[in-house]
């Protein structure tokens, strides 16, 4: 991955929406087997804009860390709230994979 920097300006009012509907998601979705969330970060390269998750379940043995480009490099390409909810899905879907009995 390129350098990391910081966030640019124009995207912070939908990184708050973004952050906002992922706490909630978490929040509606939460039960004992779902995840909690840790930790919440974002940063930006020449790729776009980048979120990185630490989640804990009881499930896990560990936290589990999940990074997605939330932002490509022309802009976003989707409504703050979708790009949450696909995001959150996909939490939940490596956290399921991850304690998949083989």
């Amino acid at each position: 991955m390129d350098a990391e920097k910081e966030v640019p300006g124009q995207y912070q009012s939908y990184i708050v929406e973004f952050t906002e509907e992922v706490r909630l998601q978490m929040e509606e979705n939460s039960s004992e087997n779902s995840p909690s969330l840790l930790d919440m970060v974002f940063f930006g390269d020449l790729d776009g804009v980048w979120c990185e998750v630490t989640v804990n379940a009881l499930r896990l043995h560990q936290p589990l860390k999940k990074k997605s480009l939330i932002v490509p490099a022309g802009g976003p390409d989707k409504d703050a709230w979708f790009a949450a909810m696909t995001f959150t899905s996909a939490i939940e879907q490596e956290i399921d994979r991850i304690t998949r009995p083989v």
